[in-house]
């Protein structure tokens, strides 16, 4: 062909061998078969492999996990007839003497076979619209993740069809895409940890995740449409078209490939792998990428780039910040070298927006230097490795004489990577610290230093304030506190409460935690807490009704709509109405504190009813607010009854809404009468303490002896939030905020809630009679003295035998009354699981019979 031929004629040979393979492989029924099991494969490991009505999450990940692997089969099947009948058949050296280019007969394949593929996974549709039926997906990362799966399927092709040129026979030409694609997509499992490389070739090693169409998935997946991304997609396309069409021209010259010519071209195209794996490890610095998440999660929240952008005014010397690694020494996983690149972009544009404000200095650390003690020294985590090594990975902030330090950045804490560093910034910005009181029967003075196990988010406070802990049975509050927490007081001496009651009328913030039955501190919760009184302060209760904020100790809050999925005492899950999964429809958009959370979880919370005090003048903030179909219970009853029966025999009442958490500020007399009054008062108050230990809020997780903790709802964020406006930087609340939003199956929970409703009665009777029961073999046990039923006399014996057995019928009726709660949420997932799995297939056989039909018309 003549080289000098214009583009136009170029793109119009393309465009004709598009259209001569668009017609071999749409009258192909092999094409069909592909699809057919493409399709069914893909759709049965996402729903019976991967049991995805099991995570109740509306999300797509499961398809992205198994969609590289299968394609890894399928593709090379498809690809392999790409160049087909080399050797006999003719059909090659007949598309070969057309007057078509090598360059537009390869493109031209390839367009069509990656446009085959597409229309394949448009066929997935159907579970886009499951989730979208089940929940609320975020549809910008549904989109990413199609546009990178998309990318992942054309160049799959792309390198399908290098191996069918390579080869001159079609089980040859699967067998080496096979290989070709499962070497690609295992680089992104580990391959890296291999230390057969010398030291200076060490960092092919650490990147070799970067070659693997698999990582790129994955970031895209989550909602982020990365430039390196998009390069190393392009560039493994065409590198593998480039190769492909240099064989074909020398096949075209009727030139022989021995063995050692394969081996030299493989060797050529590996190296360009590398190439492009260098280019995308580069480009992975440059902050270029589409942030598709309906929160952005990948984009520097506003206030993160005030904070970055102050740090250059608020001091003559900028912040300087020293990150540890050990990347040259150590086998690291590729989850954490993969952290590492996020850690380290996500500091060099702090070191940009800063504008000279904040200097970044990265230190290799090795092992038995001065570096490895300088690190320990600063703080840094040493974290031992299964391979016997250690790993640094953590950060120090310096300010003139300041110090603060990130001992190790966990990439299980990623999605609060940005929160971390802004606020280790701001705080060495601040001229001063701010000093946090706090006062609870929960805590004793030592935890200052000490961790108090089951309440992580004392650590986390700690981090960020100086903290305070003021003796429970003290007389007095110190004065210099900017802020207060009082939780979980039921007995507080009178100086104390006018001492509160001092530090409001100064201007200083309190937050009060007050519960009509803790859950997770059985000792507070069997205290009887004497009424409010209507004239003397005698508790903390007295206080806040003072301030008018009246809160009844012995009733406890339930909601129909917001109960929590809990398991009874029989290893059941129900749902529980006094366990309350607050979400965003519940929870207040104009306050700071909440504006940006998604999800509270409370446990046997109460409420409050609010009163404006006389010659007040304030603003008034529910927070937290139930729906109208909520009910109270007295506290009583929570200690004799099980949480199966509670939620049998709970029901709503006129009570309507009520808040759960609301927030007071503005002018505000004193509690103890007299002139005194707070002009700019604030005062939190949350009626559940359980909601702030770890079980309701944190997960933990350990390496190494350390213990690093994940968030599961927004209960940490909520507590930090509130403690930050009362005395912090209001500039993290919306950082600290903006977590991953939790996408569950809200249809299954309705479809739940309405079905307990059906069956409400009817279980409460069963449940009640099978206490009652249970309830008479305990007292005789109990009066009787005996252990167990065999200590009892003969008759006693006999008479708890036919109590036991009036127990099995109840308990079976009670079975079958649950499983008809949940017969038709299983009827509906197993409806899904056929849909999902027939409807693939059904729409490619359709496609293809239209195919079928036009060619017979013509």
């Amino acid at each position: 062909m003549n080289a000098t031929q214009p583009k136009t004629s170029q793109m119009t040979m393309i465009m004709a061998a598009a259209r001569h393979e668009w017609r071999q492989l749409t009258y192909s029924p092999l094409t069909i078969i592909f699809q057919v099991g493409f399709l069914l494969t893909l759709a049965t490991a996402i729903f019976v492999n991967g049991d995805f009505f099991t995570t109740d999450l509306v999300v797509m990940d499961l398809q992205w996990t198994f969609l590289p692997w299968i394609a890894n089969v399928f593709i090379p099947a498809l690809a392999m007839r790409a160049f087909h009948g080399q050797n006999n058949e003719g059909a090659m050296e007949l598309t070969l003497s057309l007057p078509l280019s090598t360059v537009s007969i390869t493109v031209g394949k390839w367009i069509t076979g990656s446009f085959i593929l597409l229309i394949t996974l448009a066929m997935t549709l159907p579970f886009a619209l499951t989730i979208a039926y089940l929940g609320s997906p975020d549809w910008g990362i549904v989109i990413a993740g199609y546009i990178g799966a998309s990318l992942l399927l054309s160049s799959a092709y792309a390198v399908s069809m290098l191996a069918a040129a390579l080869c001159r026979e079609q089980i040859a030409a699967f067998v080496l895409g096979l290989g070709f694609l499962l070497l690609l997509m295992l680089l992104d499992s580990g391959l890296g940890e291999l230390t057969i490389l010398p030291p200076a070739l060490q960092w092919v090693a650490d990147t070799l995740y970067l070659a693997s169409p698999r990582h790129w998935l994955d970031e895209m997946a989550d909602g982020r449409i990365d430039l390196a991304g998009l390069v190393y997609f392009m560039a493994l396309i065409g590198l593998s078209l480039a190769a492909t069409s240099v064989l074909l021209a020398r096949f075209r010259r009727n030139a022989t490939l021995n063995l050692a010519s394969i081996c030299a071209r493989i060797s050529l195209v590996a190296g360009g792998i590398i190439a492009i794996m260098g280019l995308s490890g580069l480009l992975t610095n440059v902050p270029i990428a589409l942030d598709l998440t309906q929160q952005k999660s990948f984009s520097l929240h506003a206030e993160t780039i005030h904070i970055v952008k102050q740090t250059r005014s608020a001091s003559k010397t900028p912040i300087e910040i020293k990150l540890f690694y050990n990347k040259n020494e150590t086998p690291v996983p590729a989850r954490i070298r993969q952290h590492v690149r996020r850690v380290e972009s996500l500091l060099d544009q702090f070191e940009s927006y800063a504008e000279g404000g904040i200097k970044i200095s990265k230190i290799t650390v090795e092992p038995d230097t001065i570096t490895e003690e300088s690190a320990i020294l600063d703080g840094i985590q040493r974290v031992p490795m299964s391979s016997g090594d250690s790993l640094y990975f953590g950060a120090t902030f310096q300010l003139g004489d300041r110090h603060a330090a990130i001992s190790y950045f966990d990439e299980r804490r990623a999605e609060l990577l940005e929160y971390d560093l802004a606020l280790a910034v701001s705080n060495l910005a601040r001229k001063t610290t701010p000093k946090i009181g706090i006062l609870s029967s929960l805590f004793i003075p030592r935890n200052v230093k000490e961790p108090r196990p089951g309440l992580a988010i004392l650590e986390e406070l700690k981090n960020q304030f100086d903290i305070a802990i003021i003796p429970y049975f003290g007389d007095s509050l110190p004065n210099d506190l900017d802020a207060l927490l009082v939780i979980d007081t039921p007995v507080l001496k009178t100086d104390m409460l006018r001492s509160i009651d001092a530090h409001v009328m100064a201007g200083k913030g309190l937050m009060v935690m007050v519960d009509p039955h803790q859950r997770l501190n059985r000792g507070n919760a069997k205290l009887e807490s004497a009424p409010i009184s209507q004239t003397n302060i005698f508790t903390i209760n007295d206080l806040l009704a003072a301030y008018g904020i009246r809160f009844d100790q012995s009733q406890v809050i339930g909601d129909n709509t917001m109960a929590a999925t809990v398991v009874g005492n029989d290893g059941n899950q129900i749902n529980y109405p006094y366990w309350l999964r607050v979400r965003r429809d519940a929870i207040s958009t104009t306050h700071s504190t909440t504006a940006d959370l998604n999800e509270l979880l409370f446990a046997e919370a109460g409420y409050f009813t609010l009163s404006r005090p006389d010659n007040s003048d304030l603003t008034i903030s529910s927070l937290i607010t139930t729906s109208i179909d909520s009910g109270s219970q007295d506290r009583k009853v929570f200690r004799t009854s099980a949480p199966d029966q509670l939620a049998a025999s709970f029901k709503a009442d006129e009570g309507g809404a009520r808040s759960v958490a609301i927030h007071i500020a503005g002018s505000l007399p004193t509690a103890f009468g007299g002139d005194s009054r707070a002009v700019s008062a604030s005062v939190f108050a949350i009626a559940d303490t359980d909601w702030i230990y770890d079980p309701m809020s944190l997960q933990g997780s350990g390496e190494g002896g350390a213990e690093f903790l994940r968030p599961l709802n927004d209960n940490f964020a909520f507590m930090v939030n509130m403690v930050e406006f009362l005395a912090g930087d209001s500039r993290l609340l919306g950082i600290r905020s903006r977590g991953n939003l939790v996408r569950s199956f809200t249809l299954v929970e309705t479809m739940m809630r309405d079905a307990q409703q059906v069956y409400k009665d009817t279980e409460a009777n069963f449940i009640n009679q099978i206490a009652k029961v249970e309830g008479s073999i305990t007292e005789v046990l109990s009066i009787t003295g005996a252990k167990s039923v065999d200590e009892l006399p003969t008759n006693l014996q006999n008479q708890i035998r036919d109590l036991q057995t009036m127990l099995l019928p109840l308990r079976q009726k009670l079975r079958q009354i649950r499983r008809s709660m949940r017969q038709d949420v299983e009827h509906l997932f197993q409806q899904a699981t056929i849909v999902n799995i027939v409807a693939g297939p059904l729409l490619a056989l359709m496609l293809n019979l239209l195919f079928w039909y036009r060619r017979k018309q013509s």
